[in-house]
């Protein structure tokens, strides 16, 4: 019995002196909804999905509380001109580390074989214009990029 007393009370103290000596666990606050009437507006761009660069319009409508309501409308661009136009309904929520996730609704017109894709990213200002960039995490795409333009 004296053994496994010693056994015990070695583990112990190997327990307590690796709790002492692990480095403290820094909590950042998870990010929270903020006013996001300040994006509202058009946006125009670019992204890229398995059909190629597409041009993109995207109507942004955000509220006091943070959800946004936007539009997504896609078309052809001079470099891919055989791309469809469509368009879709999203909704999502503006976030305090200026993060903006959007998540398909419905369609509005959808072209044949045509997927909704959620958006991932961040409104940041470039040169003084209000950007929203990011990636689409969908399979067969890649990277967005729209500048306010109202």
């Amino acid at each position: 019995m004296g053994r496994k007393n010693m056994l015990r009370q070695a583990l112990w103290g190997l327990l307590v002196l690796l709790a002492a000596c692990a480095p403290t666990i820094s909590q950042t606050p998870a990010p929270t909804p903020v006013d996001a009437t300040s994006i509202s507006g058009t946006y125009q761009g670019r992204y890229v999905c398995s059909q190629g660069v597409t041009g993109l319009t995207l109507t942004l409508e955000g509220t006091a509380e943070g959800n946004v309501v936007a539009r997504f409308d896609f078309y052809a661009v001079p470099e891919n001109p055989s791309v469809p136009s469509g368009s879709y309904l999203l909704s999502g929520i503006f976030f305090s580390d200026s993060s903006l996730h959007l998540d398909p609704v419905r369609w509005i017109r959808q072209p044949p074989l045509y997927e909704m894709v959620p958006l991932r990213g961040k409104v940041v200002i470039e040169d003084g214009q209000l950007v929203y960039k990011g990636t689409i995490p969908h399979r067969g795409c890649g990277a967005f990029r729209v500048v306010r333009k109202q």
